[in-house]
């Protein structure tokens, strides 16, 4: 079951990330192989601070994307 809420969480994770250095470097005028490393960055920092999410405060969702914008 945990496996499940994983795979269901990173892949909301990944697309917030995608979203944002997709938009981060279409809006600052970088290459377009910089994206990729961006969105590793933001997945990084957001497995770095896994630990301060907390369910009660809100969902994964939100939670991911404060960390991917705040990366960013």
């Amino acid at each position: 079951m945990s496996e499940v809420i994983f795979h269901q969480r990173y892949l909301v994770a990944k697309r917030i990330a995608a979203a944002r250095a997709a938009e981060v470097v279409a809006t600052r005028g970088l290459p377009r192989c910089f994206r990729c490393d961006l969105e590793q960055e933001a997945l990084l920092e957001l497995w770095r601070k896994r630990d301060a999410y907390d369910p009660r405060r809100g969902s994964w969702r939100t939670f991911s994307e404060r960390v991917v914008g705040n990366r960013m």
